[in-house]
This record gives C-alpha cells, structure tokens and sequence, in this order.
C-alpha cells in the first residue's frame, strides 16, 4: 500500500471537509463505511457524501460506492499530488464564496473552477470526481 501523502495524512487528522468530502482517519473505515468491507488493497480516506474515497494500492484513487460491493462509483485522481493540487484549488473557491453570494450563484464562476479542477486533477477520466462538488 503507497504512503498516505503528509498533507492528506493531516487533513485525515483534523477531519478536513472540502465541499461534500471529509477526510477521515484510515482506521476508521469499518465505522464510517460500515456498508461493505473495503478491498484489501484500498486505503480509506475519507466519506464523499456517503461513498469512500480510497487509495489504491498503485497510487491510483477513486470512489467506491455504498450502494453496492465492491463497485468503484468513479476514479478520483491518478495520484495523490494531482488530488491535493486539485482540492486545495477547490477549497480556496468555496471559501471565497463563503463570503460572496455574488461569486456563489455566478454559473460561469463555477463552470471555470470545475473546469480547472478537472484539469489539475488529470483530466477528462476524472471529471464526474469532480462534477460531484459542483451543480453546475
């Protein structure tokens, strides 16, 4: 199993929440995806919404569905830098919605950000990852 990048490791750790993702400890997988055992080789990172964000054990990440077993809902990120890059990205934009009900409703806004996300992330693979955060 590759190592859980430091940066994820400590957004585990203070149970970061990016839009509809938490970073959660790996150990609590059983209890926080309680609906199916998580393969062998997937380390659990976290609960998009009521799915598991995992990394595999070629370094690769994706969503394994709660609604039925063993079913990868979508890929998330080719590796762990790309998923950073693309979450620290998000991240920095919700925030600033936060504060601006303009930016928060501006369509445009939010087709670019998912847009440029996507492309940090690794692209068209990954794009209904991405698409989950945004209703748009």
């Amino acid at each position: 199993m590759p190592t859980i990048d430091p940066t994820i490791a400590a957004w585990q750790s203070e149970n970061r929440e990016i839009g509809m993702l938490e970073f959660l400890p790996t150990d609590s997988a059983p209890e926080r995806f309680s609906y199916w055992p998580l393969p062998s080789n997937a380390a659990f990172l976290g609960k998009v919404e009521s799915d598991a964000l995992c990394l595999m054990d070629d370094g690769t990440l994706c969503v394994y569905d709660h609604g039925v077993a063993d079913r990868i809902l979508c890929p998330a990120a080719p590796n762990q830098p790309n998923l950073i890059a693309a979450m620290t990205a998000m991240d920095d934009f919700f925030k600033r919605c936060d504060g601006d009900d303009k930016l928060a409703d501006d369509e445009s806004a939010t087709i670019e950000i998912r847009e440029k996300c996507t492309d940090t992330v690794g692209g068209a693979d990954y794009a209904s990852f991405i698409q989950l955060f945004f209703w748009a």
